[in-house]
């Protein structure tokens, strides 16, 4: 029986296997965890579906693997039994221990690329990395830390490595090893150009992991002093490429408007009060009346076909919650969110933005989204250029409520909160004018909410 690697999510085409928990002849059951595989933005542990043997691992640690491919390949136990009666029977006969199961001779290019790979050493590294007690989570940071769990003794009961354990053994080496200098770099440099020189016909394969060479002359940097090199990790990675696409193959605009907030606040201390309640966020009821926009301004909840000129426009609302963490920025999407109340809305962001933050984010979460938004307002600034979550058409970024003074009929001062917005879309999908409108009806929302939304 093949195992073959599931659907994981909208747009996850390829991943990394970070973990492989079994090899060639081992006993498995049924749900055991045979790897762990890891996309831009998150990891997933792919179980066994049947019990029995493995015949053949047919991926690595490291490897590239897409949906549909063929990982391992399992026998169930009576097929186990048999070959092994097999493997006596011709034990028993000396003769025919160079004849295959078919009764041909074996030959030298039968002896595939895996076989060649398990050999007594490779196989003894395999299982001291088995041996290692810990949870996926661990084993992602020790990987983004560039820490090999090997070399760490766990700190709980049989070994066991936690979280803590990890960032003690990295802190400890950070502080033995002293920054390198720039006569060092240079010398290395020089050194890998010495060789590359002397062999201009050898190349080297380069991994995934590995990167091609920089146009950026370090040199230039040297000269004033040494210098820090930082490795992405997957989530920069991903941001990365993403944000690259979007910018380049979308014509953004960004409408900047602000609105009176005053009402807003108001309402949200009258439900604190009447609940006894300090965790309701100003997100909630901006969500809200973006939420009653998108119900009325659907194009904007859409995705462009541009190949075939057709706007698919959705008829839910999946909304994007951006979420600063400290791998970096991860945008998981509150599915049907046009169905929940205030109260809803407040749990589920709370609820999501904690799952973000402590990397427990599914590719559910982090899979379908129809608009997204954005908000500095915890942090700062006035307003911003969101870059649209490709392949939606628009998204919203939310900045730091200010207070405004102003004059009243009778020339007196008075002061008003203020929020300011920004809305980036698809020039493609929205002109200048539907924007406006847009910006407007979300303006005349959000000073019309009550609490019984």
């Amino acid at each position: 029986m093949n195992i073959i690697l599931p659907q994981l999510g909208e747009g996850i085409d390829k991943v990394e296997v970070t973990d492989v928990f079994f090899s060639k002849g081992d006993s498995v059951k049924f749900n055991d965890i045979l790897i762990v595989v890891e996309s831009d933005k998150a990891s997933m542990e792919i179980p066994i579906e049947e019990s029995g043997t493995i015949a053949q691992i047919l991926i690595a640690k490291g490897d590239l693997i897409k949906p549909g491919d063929i990982i391992a390949e399992i026998t169930n136990d009576t097929t186990s039994t048999d070959k092994d009666d097999l493997n006596d029977s011709k034990n028993k006969n000396p003769e025919n221990n160079s004849i295959t199961e078919e009764g041909a001779p074996i030959k030298e290019q039968d002896i595939t690329e895996n076989d060649r790979l398990n050999t007594p050493e490779k196989l003894n590294s395999f299982k001291k990395t088995i041996d290692i007690i810990t949870t996926p989570s661990v084993r992602k940071l020790a990987r983004e830390l560039g820490c090999n769990l090997n070399n760490i003794t766990g700190s709980e009961k049989n070994n066991r490595i936690t979280k803590q354990d990890v960032l003690e053994y990295v802190k400890k080496n950070v502080e033995e090893k002293k920054m390198t200098s720039p006569n060092q770099i240079e010398d290395e440099s020089k050194s890998d150009n010495y060789s590359n020189q002397s062999n201009p016909d050898h190349k080297v394969k380069k991994t995934h992991n590995e990167k091609t060479d920089s146009k950026i002359n370090e040199k230039q940097f040297l000269k004033f002093g040494s210098i820090e090199k930082v490795m992405f990790n997957n989530i920069r990675k991903a941001t990365s490429e993403k944000m690259t696409k979007s910018w380049n193959t979308i014509p953004h605009v960004t409408h900047f408007d602000e609105v009176p907030i005053d009402y807003i606040l108001n309402l949200k201390q009258e439900i604190q009060s009447a609940t006894d309640s300090n965790k309701i966020s100003i997100l909630t009821f901006i969500i809200k009346s973006l939420i009653k926009t998108l119900t009325v301004m659907r194009n904007f909840n859409s995705t462009i076909d541009i190949e075939n000129d057709i706007l698919i426009i959705k008829n839910y609302i999946n909304l994007g919650i951006a979420v600063d963490t400290p791998n970096g920025l991860v945008v998981p999407s509150l599915k049907n969110i046009e169905k929940k109340s205030l109260k809803e809305i407040n749990d589920s962001i709370i609820q999501i933005s904690n799952k973000a933050r402590t990397k427990k984010v599914s590719i559910e979460d982090l899979s379908d989204g129809t608009f997204t938004i954005s908000s500095l307002g915890g942090i700062g600034g006035k307003f911003f250029t969101p870059i649209i979550n490709y392949p939606e058409v628009a998204i919203m970024g939310i900045s730091r409520i200010y207070t405004k003074l102003g004059l009243d009929y009778n020339n007196l001062p008075y002061e008003t909160k203020i929020l300011p917005f920004s809305l980036s879309y698809d020039h493609r999908v929205i002109d200048g004018a539907e924007a406006a409108r847009f910006c407007n009806l979300f303006k005349k929302n959000i000073t019309n909410l009550s609490s019984h939304e």
